[in-house]
């Protein structure tokens, strides 16, 4: 890393900033429609996931017994649950952020990192998003058609550590034009609803003889 990071900014490893856990023992059957909040591998890779920031659309639901059997899966404010499998390595390192104080398990197929200390980590959520750092899973996991990732690998990773004044306006700069890249995004893919709906409409119309082309 020597000449291409800020002079002041620090390399260290996961295992020095988190301590790990997995999620529960259950499995899709188990879900319910209302009940305690969990999230799993499923919501972990959903498209709806952009992985600094957990959304009502990303939560499933178990009995709530299993937060007094299951104690230690419970997730706090600035955790982050990691996906311990994916199906390609394009989403080998996908989690999710816990900005909040809401309630939250981590459920089936999932990786723990409880924040040691109790401060914001939006810079460590936005830096798990890059390529560069996902790099040092993708080298490393194990697998044929699904890529399974460790807890060790996780906490072996080595993280880029700017100070904290420098991770604040990062975190608090990246929130800002994210906001308005996804609302980009968000209209977009508005207009693309009834322009799909048109195409299916001029396909069928012309395939069934309702309209007739002209040849000009």
């Amino acid at each position: 890393w020597i000449g291409e990071i800020p002079q002041e900014w620090e390399v260290g490893k996961l295992k020095h900033h988190f301590t790990n856990g997995k999620g529960l023992p259950i499995t899709k059957e188990n879900l319910i429609l209302e009940g305690l909040p969990v999230i799993s591998y499923g919501q972990i890779h959903s498209k709806s996931n952009t992985g600094v920031d957990i959304n009502s659309q990303l939560l499933r639901y178990v009995d709530f017994i299993y937060a007094t059997e299951y104690p230690q899966c419970e997730v706090f404010q600035n955790d982050f649950v990691f996906a311990d499998t994916s199906e390609d390595y394009e989403g080998c390192g996908n989690c999710v952020y816990k900005r909040d104080t809401s309630k939250l398990f981590a459920g089936y197929h999932a990786i723990i990192l409880h924040s040691i200390q109790s401060s914001d980590k939006r810079y460590f959520a936005y830096l798990f998003q890059s390529d560069c750092w996902r790099k040092q899973l993708r080298e490393t996991v194990y697998g044929v058609k699904v890529f399974s990732i460790t807890q060790k690998m996780l906490l072996n990773a080595t993280l880029l550590l700017p100070t904290e004044g420098e991770q604040k306006e990062i975190s608090d700069y990246l929130d800002s034009k994210c906001k308005i890249i996804d609302s980009i995004i968000s209209n977009k893919e508005a207009q693309i609803e009834p322009l799909e709906s048109y195409k299916k409409s001029v396909i069928y119309e012309y395939v069934t003889g309702k309209k007739e082309v002209h040849n000009d």
